[in-house]
């Protein structure tokens, strides 16, 4: 009897300890019972919920497919994780509860009901909540940026590329991540590529520098080019590349350079006709 009752607090410790609280379901899939912590942690009364089915419990705002999936498993009597819920709290704050059970059958294998375990999670989906708002006012940020951007990891393959970037070098992303420059451009384009990465990649410096690439018509295009090193907890993780067309500039200097050419060309003949 001691030796019962120590497993079967070793099993309810660790069953604590993986999950809130626990329910029992009978035959009829009607609720008879919850651990104490359910009312405590859902702020529902459990007889609201006692001698009900799950669809008498009234849950909304749950996925449709994700309820219908999760109709179908009781039904079936199949086991079934994770099934993920909303529920408004007394103080109208909105939780998420994920429940799982395991459905039980007798010594003749007629089914007896269903046993499971209940956790909250509202504090892991408001963290995804906060990380899907970071990386959308992030994404936001970097298809408006009027320069193209890349990230890529410390192989030299592309992690992430802005509209931008699929713009002015007319690529989809999905052909493009995951690559490095071998498996995208002919070789001798892609070892001028794997060059300019070897430079940041050899001493994880920022690097600027000037590049001609051409657009997807075929044109030249010029480029100010800055990588710059990515770390995590002190150790480089990749870099990101920051590219700036610098056409216009770049040929307005060339036709300054002309022009000046052109100047100094007509002063030195002057010069020479009047010293003749």
């Amino acid at each position: 009897e001691d030796a019962l009752r120590e497993s079967e607090a070793r099993f309810r410790d660790l069953a604590t300890s993986a999950s809130d609280w626990f329910w029992e379901m009978d035959e009829n899939l009607r609720f008879f019972y919850f651990s104490d912590r359910f009312a405590e942690i859902t702020g529902v009364a459990e007889d609201q919920l006692l001698g009900k089915t799950r669809q008498e419990t009234g849950i909304p705002n749950v996925d449709d497919e994700a309820w219908r999936q999760h109709m179908a498993d009781l039904e079936s009597h199949r086991p079934f994780r994770d099934f993920v819920h909303p529920r408004t709290g007394e103080d109208g704050e909105i939780l998420w509860l994920s429940i799982s059970g395991t459905p039980i059958f007798g010594e003749n294998g007629g089914f007896r009901g269903y046993r499971g375990t209940g956790t909250d999670i509202t504090q892991q989906k408001r963290m995804e909540y906060l990380l899907r708002e970071s990386e959308q006012r992030f994404k936001a940020i970097m298809d408006h940026v009027p320069a193209a951007l890349f990230l890529k990891d410390t192989e030299a393959r592309y992690l992430l590329i802005n509209r931008q970037f699929q713009d002015w070098f007319g690529v989809d992303p999905k052909t493009v991540l995951g690559k490095n420059a071998y498996d995208l451009y002919p070789k001798e384009r892609a070892d001028r590529y794997h060059q300019g990465d070897q430079k940041i990649l050899g001493d994880w410096q920022v690097t600027t520098d000037e590049v001609v690439i051409p657009d997807p018509t075929g044109e030249e295009r010029n480029f100010e080019l800055k990588k710059f090193p990515i770390f995590n907890a002190g150790e480089p993780v990749g870099f990101g590349g920051v590219m700036i067309d610098i056409t216009d500039r770049t040929q307005a200097d060339h036709e300054l350079r002309k022009s000046e050419n052109r100047a100094e060309m007509a002063n030195r003949a002057k010069s020479e006709f009047l010293a003749n």
